[in-house]
Order: structure tokens, then sequence, then C-alpha cells
């Protein structure tokens, strides 16, 4: 079967190539009874030493729109290197894609490469990373072939292994040995994409998928669980044999919570999103079962004094050809004019808006918003790669780029730069061709369109009622 236009794309570009609780979606769990009574472990049980992450969603590096960002690959490169002596397992949790386009298939292009490089010792496929088809997204995983990808309740829809060449693509588990102790690793997806996608494959139950995986593990093996399922679905599940440890990875939590929480009697630990905090877990067996000696985040913090400092050179070098090729293949113009916006509206810019709208115009003229474009040129400089070509980052600084109509370049929308009227407000094609201001604007500046960019990963301490009065115009 020949490989669509896009794997080639993304098979090219991969030739080329202090934790915070009040940053939780949900309660904190807090330690049970048991939890507290557990005995202690037995001294001659053997550790077994892991560094969790999750839920990647596509990010490389934190996006620098604003200071004390968290996370990085190259961050957790520069960590992983650090603290290796002291780890015996490296698990991701998988969700690499934040969606399905060229751009993103590169970032998984270079999320793969960097996994592998880093000697991870498995990756569960989620939902969303099933979204780039059986065929685009096999073809990644066996250029990367010695990053063992879980999901061990997939199969191809007509009820076979997912195979190429006589391989399996993606694995029902991984079991590694180390010199005390075994471990076996496996993942489920849960749930399967919309579309075409998602009619390639099918799901085992989750519990008949994990008795599979573990058929024939040794008693003494250490049994872990990666689910794709929010905290209330994991624990409405039961398995045989019982893991020793079963890791969430929902989005129940931004960060890793400030405790363990358990599932059935097993220690239940979230990594949280996007890779800005990584969790270290020890696992030992008890006479009454599985515990965590130790359970501590690591927050992934830059170096205040020098940004270069706490970055691997080698994963740095791998994402900073990822954005080089982006600039080289045009894909900001690529990725624009991609949406149809409602009603056959369109987006105008600010000077039309400004020809009624003087007084507004002028306040917005005085905010950062105004020069958010010179920001991207500014960071360019500062941090020596293309900025103003990457679409993630030139989204967040013009007027709408990705739908029709939208910003496209410099150079063919200059009326689009920056974040102005129609960011907040919506297309204005025909509330400016109304003339009488009968025809409303489609939106209003609500929490909702300002956190599109202003979210918790570019900018954690955003509040709305404290920053909306200062660009808070009309009547």
């Amino acid at each position: 079967m020949r490989p669509s236009p896009l794997l080639c794309s993304a098979a090219a570009l991969a030739a080329l190539l202090v934790f915070s609780p009040s940053c939780e979606r949900g309660p904190v769990p807090q330690a049970t009874q048991q939890d507290k009574q557990s005995p202690g472990p037995d001294t001659t049980a053997p550790r077994l030493r892991i560094r969790l992450s999750g839920n990647l969603g596509g990010y490389l590096e934190p996006c620098g729109c604003a200071s004390g960002q968290l996370g990085g690959l190259a961050r957790r490169g520069y960590r992983n290197k650090l603290d290796r002596r002291n780890l015996d397992l490296l698990l991701e949790g998988g969700h690499l894609l934040k969606r399905v386009d060229l751009l993103e298939m590169s970032k998984l292009a270079s999320i793969l490469e960097i996994l592998e490089g880093a000697g991870y010792h498995a990756v569960g496929l989620a939902q969303q990373d099933l979204a780039a088809g059986a065929e685009e997204l096999g073809g990644l995983l066996q250029s990367f072939g010695s990053l063992p990808a879980l999901a061990a309740d997939l199969e191809l829809a007509e009820g076979k292994p997912w195979q190429a060449d006589g391989k399996d693509v993606v694995r029902a588990f991984r079991e590694v040995t180390l010199p005390t102790v075994t471990a076996r690793i496996a993942s489920l997806v849960m749930d399967l994409p919309a579309g075409a996608a998602g009619k390639a494959f099918r799901l085992r139950p989750p519990a008949e998928a994990w008795t599979r995986a573990m058929a024939g593990v040794a008693p003494a093996t250490y049994r872990i669980l990666m689910i794709h399922a929010d905290r209330d679905r994991i624990k409405a599940l039961r398995f045989s044999p019982k893991p020793d440890l079963i890791v969430g990875l929902g989005d129940d939590y931004h960060e890793p919570p400030g405790s363990a929480d358990q599932a059935d009697g097993v220690p239940l630990v979230y990594p949280g999103e996007i890779g800005r905090v990584l969790l270290d877990v020890t696992l030992v067996r008890t006479a009454n079962g599985p515990i965590l000696t130790r359970y501590k985040p690591v927050p992934l913090q830059g170096s205040k004094s020098a940004p270069e400092a706490m970055r691997d050179k080698e994963v740095l070098a791998i994402i900073q050809g990822h954005r080089k090729t982006v600039q080289e293949l045009g894909m900001l113009e690529e990725l624009a004019n991609q949406r149809t916006l409602p009603n056959g509206l369109r987006y105008v810019g600010a000077k039309a808006c400004a020809e009624c709208h003087t007084d507004e115009n002028d306040k917005c003229a005085k905010h950062a918003h105004s020069h958010a474009w010179q920001t991207l040129i500014d960071a360019e400089k500062r941090e020596g790669w293309p900025v103003t070509h990457y679409p993630e980052c030139v989204s967040c600084h013009v007027v709408g780029y990705g739908s029709k109509s939208g910003f496209v370049s410099p150079q063919k929308t200059p009326g689009l730069l920056n974040v102005t009227c129609e960011n907040c407000h919506g297309p204005g094609s025909a509330h400016v061709a109304a003339g009488d201001g009968n025809v409303k604007m489609p939106q209003k500046a609500t929490v909702k369109v300002c956190t599109e960019c202003h979210n918790f990963e570019h900018s954690p301490q955003f509040d709305y009622s404290k920053y909306w009065p200062k660009i808070a115009h009309g009547k």
C-alpha cells in the first residue's frame, strides 16, 4: 500500500530531523485509613523506581509568552539524564497529538524520536493518537521501532492484531527485566476516535484485555497498568490479576495531586497533562498488597538566569530542526484558511472597525495586544529560531489564523497582524456592511474567548476578573 502524502511528509521530517496543588481540576485525593495503617515494605522486597508522564498533547516546549511556565521535552531530557541512575523505568502515558494535521504529525515524529533516544520503556497510545489513522501512525511507530507503543485492548476492526511486515505495530505489554525485579507494563486506550480513523480498529473490554496481557506473568513480576480514562471510570473497573500500580491518564488534573489515590486497593496515580510536571514513584509489595514508598512530583522548571542551562542539547537540536523544517516547508501558509466561518462571515481588520469605534480603537491601541506580533519578532531574535513562521505561536498573535479570510502572512494580510477587535468579537464583515450598528458582532469577550489563548499552559496566572478591566471598553 502506498503511504499517504501526510505520512511521507512526517517520515521526511523524522529523517530531517514548584508543583502547585491549586492547579488541579479535581479535589486532591486524601490518604485513606488503609493507607495510613499499611505496613511498611518487607526489607527484602525489591523496589521499582518509576518516572511517569502523560497526556503530552503535542507540546514540545513552553510557548514562552509568560514567565514561570513549566514543562518542555528539552527540560525533561535534562532532568532524565540527571536522575537516570535513580530510576528503573521511564513511562510516557501518550496522547502525543493535539490534533491531526501536517504540523502535528511533524511534531509527533520529533516526539517519538526524543522518547526513543531517551530510552523510554513504553508509551501508551491514546484515542487522540489513533486519530492519525492506522497507516500514518503505523508508519511513524515503525520508524521508531525500539520505542514500544502499548495498547492491550486495541486490534484491527476485523479482529486481527495490528501488524506491518509481520511485526506488531503496537504491543499488548512490555516486560522489562531489571537486576532485582521484573516489571510488566500494559496500557488501555479505552475509546476510539470518531470517523474513519476509529473504524479501522476495535477495542476489547478492559478487564479482558488486561487479563490477556498478563497471561503467564510470573507471580514475582510487578504489574503496571496505564489507563486513558478519568478517575471515576478507572475506579469502577476490576482487574484480574490485580495490578500493582495504576496510572490514570485522563484530564482530572493539570498536574499530579498532592498524594496517591487508590482503586480497588491498588495505588492509583495521575501524572497530569502536557508534561509540565513529572511524577516519581517507588513501588514495593507488602504482605497486604502494593504500596508507594515514594511519591514525588518533579516540576520541570527553567533557569531564570540562563534559559539554555536546564535543557538537553540533543533534545533541543531535534526540536529546533523540526521548527526550521516547518519554516522551509511553508507550513504557516499551508495551514491558513482551513476552517469555514459560519454564515459567510469574513474578517475585515481593525481599520474597518476604527472608522466608527474611534474611542475603543484608541484605548486598544495602548494595550499590549496591539503589539502582539512584535513580541514574536522579539522572541525570534532572542531564541534564534523562526518563531514568526511557526503556526502554533502565530495563531494567538494575529487575527483569525486558520480560518477562511484570516491571517496568512505579514506580506499577504498585514491588516490582520496583532490581537485586535475581531480576536475578541469575531469576524466583523456583516457588522461593518450594515453600517448602522443593527447587526451585532458575533461574540463578546467572555472568559471562554480569552482562554483560547490565555489558557493554563500559556498564561498560568491568568485571571479574567483581574485582567479584563485593563482592556475593558465600549458599553
